[in-house]
């Protein structure tokens, strides 16, 4: 049964990115599908209302046009109606109007990253669950000069992909809530372009910007918890451990194991570039409330103790002897709390009475043994990654 757990949890990944794929191949197929139904359907309405007149060369013109028109306005009028999020979350175009059933207006594909992803009008929280988004209110995805589309999805699995597949001197990474500062953005990734960093972190909590703007105590609380708990048991001071807010070396992208899918992310790579000696910069950055009318789709709790979890495990991980070690000495006190009455009533009666807390007693010592054997056995291993990892990196180095 444990076997058969652990098996599900290693493939249920790629289970999930397998099902998705063919969901959306699904999708990209259906829509073709009624496109060239559609066209076939307009070329027989052109026929039979002016059999002289030039058939459509394109499928849905009507809907380029106005699109188009569309862009036209944004560009001379220069986006007046984008104020708050909501001028984005609902679309202004009715596909339904000009033949498209559903909200899906094409796909966009980066082989390169193996990614297609529908794209959706409306940038909305129900329509993020699909694929990516057009923003309402910036230019319409089919190209043409002044144009300033915006599309917008969720890292999810694909940040694996980027990391892999992108070759770049220098990345970053933002969240898109619109609380960092764009302004910062060179003094974010100047430590990495002058080579004095792998990573860098733009620091919201030591000049107090963090705590005068965000609404959420228990945010706050889980910061602090969380940057305590790192600094510990990595024995380091840094600032800010889960900002969203960061810039990396080339070498950095390119080691990284991108195992986590949400918002542990920043903890996990702030410990990788803890445990294998990277260089760490940190930034001080302004951090703004989100704009009103927006909203945050994290958990407090939920996430926290993703959070919490993340570090525990990376703990386990990284610090094989000193976790297993503490878990060894556990069950060794465990182990003497119920065996010393045992001892004790030997002693004074030449005889064992309690059994079962004996039998107890003398399982739990010896499984503390295997446990702490076990934490030896897992750092001499990890210390030879370690040891691995820095030889291949000396020997890209030279």
């Amino acid at each position: 049964v444990v076997f058969l757990t652990g098996l599900a949890v290693l493939l249920y990944p790629a289970y999930t990115d397998r099902l998705y794929r063919k969901g959306v191949q699904q999708q990209r197929t259906a829509f073709e599908e009624q496109i060239e139904a559609a066209f076939e359907r307009q070329i027989e309405a052109a026929k039979e209302r002016a059999p002289e007149e030039p058939l459509p060369a394109l499928p849905f013109e009507d809907l380029y046009q106005e699109l188009k028109r569309r862009n036209e306005t944004l560009f001379a009028e220069k986006q007046k109606d984008l104020k708050d999020p909501f001028s984005y979350q609902q679309p202004a175009v009715a596909l339904s109007e000009f033949g498209l059933e559903g909200n899906i207006i094409g796909f966009i594909s980066i082989p390169k990253m193996e990614i297609e992803l529908p794209i959706l009008l409306g940038a909305n929280t129900e329509n993020m669950r699909e694929g990516a988004v057009h923003l309402t209110e910036t230019s319409y995805p089919i190209g043409g000069v002044n144009t300033n589309c915006v599309l917008a999805a969720h890292r999810g699995s694909s940040r694996a992909a980027m990391f892999r597949d992108i070759e770049a001197r220098c990345y970053l990474m933002v969240d898109g809530d619109d609380t960092y500062p764009a302004e910062a953005l060179m003094r974010v990734l100047q430590p990495v372009l002058d080579g004095r960093a792998d990573m860098v972190i733009g620091d919201r909590l030591s000049n107090g910007s963090y705590e005068r703007e965000n609404r959420r105590n228990f945010h706050s609380l889980g910061n602090n918890l969380v940057r305590s708990a790192v600094n510990r048991f990595f024995g380091t001071s840094l600032s800010d451990i889960m900002t969203g807010y960061r810039a990396f070396s080339r070498r950095f992208v390119k080691n990284f194991p991108a195992l986590s899918g949400g918002f542990q992310l920043e903890t996990e790579m702030t410990i990788f570039a803890l445990s294998h000696h990277m260089r760490i910069v940190e930034v001080p950055i302004d951090f703004t409330e989100r704009p009103e009318g927006s909203f945050s789709k994290l958990s407090t709790f939920r996430d926290g103790a993703t959070v919490l979890l993340c570090i525990f495990n990376m703990y386990r991980h990284y610090r094989p002897l000193a976790f297993f070690s503490w878990a060894a000495l556990l069950l060794a006190l465990f182990a003497i709390a119920v065996g010393v009455p045992v001892v004790i009533e030997y002693v004074r009666f030449h005889f064992v009475y309690k059994v079962p807390s004996a039998v107890l007693a003398s399982g739990l010592f010896g499984i503390s043994v295997m446990v702490f054997l076990c934490g030896v056995i897992l750092d001499t291993i990890s210390h030879n990654e370690r040891a691995a990892f820095e030889r291949q990196l000396k020997n890209r180095n030279t």
